[in-house]
């Protein structure tokens, strides 16, 4: 059993994923999350809001069959009552991987059905369980979190695992960062905005033609190395999100976003469903970036991303 549970960072493919775009993300080791008994008599409102959430999602489970039988609630409950909940350090509402990481913890600790026959398999099983908190979950984000691996999705939704490949991004000469919009976002509410946006033919039409392969190409390149051609697909990512899913940038990062300048040396990208939390970043100027980004007064990061 595994003690502890990264959070996750989706490089690429956010909301597009639904519309079968391909999709990259990597476990985020340096936020984590585990299972802890707190003492008695010391429940913080951090630990009681973890226990709610325990109890809700065991009576989620209990009225969903199939899942019911699957896991053993006895044990879960019993648990509860000894005083389990979920110590993580994993901010919610930033598109980090705080659920993804309870389910995969959940389903480590408490699944007792069948052996999923493949990794598409598990991925379903564990966005049945994640669309509690979310109303839906494409299951990506708890499998990466579970297997602690890179997994990158095709357009055919054939996963790949790429072992290695969070030392790897330490190594690439593009640097990503992380910009904190010191604000939370509702998932579920950034899903069904995008959902509803999809409704209008338009803006399916340039999603299809524009964004998709853009962001699908920006995926082939990272993992091959190709970083001219990367930073360009960014780019085009960055300005068309800017302009077609501007209410998911919180407004005071919206001047941030669009292509590399001569001031302005790194292009952003949602992080995430959006709304807030935090934003990705990527640059080859690291220093400069530094100096712009303490220069308007952003909170940022450079995280490593290997273990």
């Amino acid at each position: 059993m595994a003690n502890t549970f990264p959070g996750k960072i989706m490089l690429f493919g956010e909301h597009s994923i639904a519309c079968q775009s391909q999709a990259l993300v990597v476990p985020f080791f340096a936020k984590t999350a585990r299972w802890a008994f707190y003492p008695e008599n010391e429940q913080t409102p951090t630990i009681k809001a973890s226990a709610e959430s325990l109890a809700a999602l065991v009576e989620y489970l209990k009225n969903t069959p199939d899942l019911a039988s699957s896991f053993n609630l006895e044990a879960f409950e019993a648990e509860l009552k000894k005083a389990l909940y979920f110590d993580s350090d994993i901010p919610q509402g930033y598109g980090a991987g705080s659920s993804g990481a309870l389910v995969a913890a959940v389903y480590e600790r408490f699944y007792v059905g069948p052996k999923p026959g493949d990794n598409k398999q598990l991925k379903a099983l564990l966005s049945r369980i994640e669309s509690f908190f979310h109303g839906s979950s494409s299951g990506i984000d708890p499998l990466c979190c579970l297997l602690q691996k890179t997994i990158k999705i095709d357009e055919n939704g054939s996963l790949l695992s790429l072992a290695d490949f969070t030392q790897e991004i330490d190594r690439f000469p593009v640097n990503v960062f992380l910009i904190d919009t010191q604000t939370t976002s509702s998932t579920a509410q950034m899903v069904a905005h995008f959902k509803e946006k999809l409704l209008h033919y338009s803006f399916f039409k340039r999603l299809n033609e524009q964004y998709i392969p853009a962001n699908n190409q920006a995926i082939e390149s990272f993992v091959t190395g190709d970083f001219s051609r990367f930073l360009v697909e960014a780019e085009r990512i960055s300005v068309l999100q800017q302009r077609e899913l501007g209410r998911m940038i919180p407004d005071d990062f919206q001047q941030h976003f669009g292509p590399i300048g001569a001031e302005k040396p790194f292009t952003l990208k949602l992080c995430g469903s959006g709304g807030g939390g935090y934003l990705l970043g990527f640059t080859t100027e690291k220093e400069k970036s530094i100096r712009y980004l303490e220069e308007a007064g952003l909170q940022f990061e450079f995280p490593e991303f290997g273990r």
